[in-house]
Parts: structure tokens; C-alpha cells; sequence
């Protein structure tokens, strides 16, 4: 397993290929990852333990609309390819 620290934890990558690449990931209390999109890959997120917001950025007429969603342990979300998150 490729395990990699960042400034919010560190990630570990259990498996990638293609079109899918699954990570492990350990965020610190108060900890974010920078806003990003991937163009082809999907990120599914799913909460082993805690809370994680996930903001998607969504821009409109020069307006930015931003939607927060909490995940509480247990649950999951889809990020879809080349939505910014």
C-alpha cells in the first residue's frame, strides 16, 4: 500500500487502475484538502469514523454556489468526474 503524508493527514492507496483509484485516507481534526477536480475518475467518500464535509463548487454566471454536505459515520457520498470538490 502506497502511503503518502499531506498537510491535512495522509492517504493510502489500496488500489488504482484507469477509471477508479481507492484511497485510504486519515484527516486531522480541522484538516482540508485543496479544491480540485479529477477528469475522468469518480471520488466516492464513506465515513469509517467521525465527520467529513465535502464542499462542491459549482459556478454559474460568475456566481460560485457552494453545497456542503456532513458525512457522519456510516455514510457516503458520490463526487462525479470533473466536478470540483
Amino acid at each position: 500500500m502506497k502511503k503518502q503524508g499531506k498537510i491535512w493527514g495522509e492517504t493510502s492507496e489500496i488500489f488504482n487502475n484507469k477509471n477508479v483509484s481507492v484511497h485510504y485516507l486519515k484527516i486531522r481534526k480541522g484538516g482540508y484538502c485543496s479544491e480540485h477536480f479529477h477528469l475522468s475518475k469518480s471520488n466516492i467518500f464513506v465515513v469509517i469514523s467521525g465527520e467529513l464535509k465535502v464542499n462542491t463548487f459549482l459556478r454559474k454566471n460568475n456566481t460560485e454556489i457552494v453545497d456542503s454536505t456532513i458525512l457522519k459515520t456510516g455514510q457516503e457520498t458520490t463526487i462525479l468526474p470533473q466536478e470540483t470538490h
